[in-house]
């Protein structure tokens, strides 16, 4: 009797499942086709790469030096350390507070230089 009470109960079960699984197959959304995904070369052509000029870095520099140190280290702690910083991530800073995106603290100083 108790394997017949485990057989039912489990072929109850497995109905359920059945059962769920097929109403979510009919409430499924198909995605919307999109264009075709555009690829890029991943060859580069380093011969029309712009390296940029480190003597007008250099002299750029000397502003943020000011108040982040020569080495990119602050000794004040109002100012923050940006040595080892990656150059996106500073890049990135740079654009908010050029775009006024970010504004608080001493990045209103900072205006001017970016």
């Amino acid at each position: 009797m108790r394997h017949a009470r485990v057989l039912a109960v489990s072929a109850l079960a497995t109905a359920v499942v059945v059962a769920a699984a097929a109403f979510a197959q009919t409430t499924l959304t198909p995605l919307p086709d999109n264009g075709p995904i555009r690829t890029a070369s991943l060859e580069v052509d380093f011969s029309k790469t712009h390296w940029g000029d480190a003597k007008a870095g250099q002299t750029k520099a000397t502003a943020c030096a000011a108040c982040h140190g020569a080495d990119g280290n602050s000794t004040v702690d109002m100012y923050p350390s940006i040595a080892g910083q990656s150059e996106r991530y500073v890049a990135q800073q740079m654009a908010l507070i050029a775009n006024g995106q970010r504004s608080s603290g001493a990045a209103v100083a900072m205006v001017p230089f970016v």
